[in-house]
């Protein structure tokens, strides 16, 4: 049972005026979750949407013998729960939306401009620069970005590029002239590379 448990009641009334046959307690008699003993007739689908906390639902045959000792769900609705071991790994696992929401948050108010100022542009994720720091991938479609243009997507031309000669029948080096675009760091200018 989830330490957050404190005790267990029979047929309590909820606020919203369905009662569950078995209801799991916290602090201030909170209801943490219900147990529903299927004997006559199961959960139907108004009760189950209308139950505010999770729940999981049991035969009475199988609760009598096993002497309460085992609860074998024939249906449940029951959030991931993980055991103390495991507990900090689900903590983490939880905490990693809202902290990449508050970076996103962080990385667009230290932005020169607004978003919203460049129509055809997207700010897409939130990637680390090669000199480590938060900064917006802009997106856009198609190959050449469309204009006007962030200050943090620039042209860098490709270091080498290539022609095939069919006279010489093989593939030859030849001045770059192909660019490339990227969105660029706004804290130091380092070029981003796409999230792998």
């Amino acid at each position: 049972m989830p330490a957050k448990v404190l005790r267990a009641a029979c047929e309590v009334r909820l606020a919203s005026g369905r009662v569950v046959d078995v209801a799991l307690l916290g602090r201030a008699d909170l209801v943490i979750a219900a147990v529903e003993v299927h004997h006559t007739h199961a959960v139907d689908e108004d009760k189950a949407l209308a139950l505010p906390a999770p729940w999981v639902e049991v035969e009475a045959e199988q609760v009598c013998a096993t002497r309460g000792q085992l609860l074998d769900p024939v249906r449940a609705r029951f959030l991931p729960w993980l055991c103390e071991e495991h507990a900090p790994a689900r903590r983490a696992l939880g905490r990693a939306p809202r902290e990449d929401a508050q970076r996103r948050t962080r990385a667009l108010r230290r932005l020169p401009f607004g978003p919203a100022d460049f129509a055809g542009f997207e700010a897409g994720p939130v990637v680390r620069c090669p000199n480590g720091h938060d900064a917006i991938l802009w997106q856009w479609q198609g190959a050449e970005p469309p204009w006007p243009r962030p200050p943090l997507v620039v042209a860098r031309e490709r270091e080498r590029d290539g022609a095939f000669s069919r006279t010489a029948g093989r593939w030859r080096e030849v001045l770059p002239f192909r660019r490339r675009w990227v969105s660029t760091c706004a804290t130091c200018g380092a070029d981003l590379d796409e999230p792998g």
